[in-house]
């Protein structure tokens, strides 16, 4: 007969001793799977620790002209606080790496050598030059080469998946589904020069000298739209004002490209051959223009986008990489090491990055005195050098005018001789 009583208390007693393993091994990661049997993939609390500094670092890149100060905290990414923006990014992030790391292994994928060569050699290089820094924060060099080897991994294991033949391989249909087509014609009052001599920024031009570029083009959609000018006569006309610097193109673009331009973001909801005035003003870029939304062209597309490999590849980025990302997050769970969390946080980063700032700052400048002793020790060498050579040129110059002085005296004892 089955002991059930015996049964459960070896099962109770198998509880007890994982539970045990999992407590006692509470500071050896900051992320992992959840669950008893996750596989044992985790992110270390020195990897997740460099995970944020790079959320940081984005943040900063984010607003740099807002926030030169580098006080980012009081800004906001969408609706989301930039410090919370970095806690969650970060850990979306380390769910990433984990995945990454084990489909890496699980679909037998590897880096060529070129890849693993340079990557040894970037973090070499990184550590070389930032290594007493980024001990600040509390990684060190091994988390940093496998955090830069995770985004390496990561792409090879979405290439793997969403690349041809692929299980996740998307239909051409499916990525002419998400691209759009459409022709422009633009007047570029971008300035010619970005900046002046002095670095200075140069001033955009006034909303009055927009405006007016903006009527011009509006005038001109109702002269095509009352059938007195077709698009291309008025793309044609336009274009040749040369000293307005205008042109036209037509482009096969990917939505989320035109959506991160918000003015241009208005095709997807247009009708084939609507015409609409928008204006392009973005970091120093300024183009009123009339877009028209085109007929899109499938065999063209298939032909200079898909047929193209690199091409294609890029393109596969752009469209689907975001849905690699929700897809991971629908299949990995995790669990946070809520101590390692709550200890590396984003103030912690904050108060890090200053002092890492001024330990690179200590560094460059040893370095810089270090260069310039070094520069000063090889000019007195050269300098010894130089008079080593004057002294040997002069004992030299020296010991032949005495050689010659005793041939003169030889001479005159022979002479006097012959004399005698």
């Amino acid at each position: 007969m089955i002991n059930l009583k015996k049964i459960f208390l070896c099962a109770m007693s198998f509880m007890l001793v994982l539970c045990c393993f999992n407590a006692c091994n509470t500071g050896t990661y900051a992320v992992k799977r959840s669950g008893f049997f996750s596989g044992g993939v985790s992110v270390s609390p020195e990897e997740y620790v460099f995970y944020l500094f790079i959320k940081y670092e984005e943040a900063l890149s984010k607003f740099e002209n807002e926030a030169p100060d580098g006080d980012v905290f009081s800004k906001k990414i969408g609706d989301k606080a930039v410090s919370q923006w970095m806690k969650d990014e970060t850990y979306k992030q380390c769910g990433r790496a984990i995945y990454a790391r084990e489909q890496f292994s699980k679909l037998k994928l590897s880096l060529d050598e070129t890849e693993e060569k340079d990557l040894k050699q970037e973090v070499e290089d990184q550590w070389k030059e930032c290594g007493d820094a980024y001990a600040i924060l509390g990684t060190n060099k091994e988390a940093v080469m496998n955090v830069q080897s995770d985004f390496l991994k990561l792409q090879r294991v979405f290439e793997a998946l969403y690349g041809n033949d692929g299980a996740k391989a998307p239909s051409n249909e499916q990525f002419m589904e998400r691209c759009v087509q459409l022709s422009y014609v633009a007047k570029d009052l971008t300035p010619k020069e970005q900046t002046s001599e002095d670095g200075v920024p140069a001033a955009a031009p006034d909303s009055e000298k927009i405006d007016k570029a903006q009527k011009e083009l509006e005038e001109c959609v109702v002269k095509i739209e009352n059938n007195e000018k077709t698009f291309d006569e008025i793309a044609t006309e336009i274009a040749g004002d040369k000293k307005g610097r205008l042109f036209k193109q037509s482009a096969q673009l990917p939505i989320s490209v035109l959506e991160d331009s918000p003015p241009l973001g208005v095709v997807k909801d247009m009708r084939v051959g609507e015409l609409r005035v928008v204006s392009l003003n973005s970091s120093g870029v300024v183009l009123p223009m009339i877009i028209r939304k085109e007929e899109f062209d499938s065999e063209k597309f298939k032909h200079e986008q898909l047929d193209d490999a690199e091409r294609k590849k890029k393109l596969l980025r752009s469209l689907f990489l975001e849905d690699f990302y929700s897809y991971i997050e629908s299949v990995v769970n995790l669990r946070a090491n809520e101590d390692v969390l709550k200890k590396f946080s984003p103030d912690f980063i904050k108060e890090s990055y200053v002092k890492m700032a001024e330990k690179i700052n200590e560094l460059q400048k040893n370095k810089s005195e270090e260069n310039q002793q070094e520069q000063k020790d090889q000019e007195q060498a050269q300098q010894k050098q130089g008079d080593g050579q004057d002294g040997t040129q002069q004992m030299q110059e020296q010991k032949q005018d005495q050689s010659e002085g005793e041939g003169d005296v030889e001479k005159e004892v022979s002479d006097s001789e012959e004399e005698g």
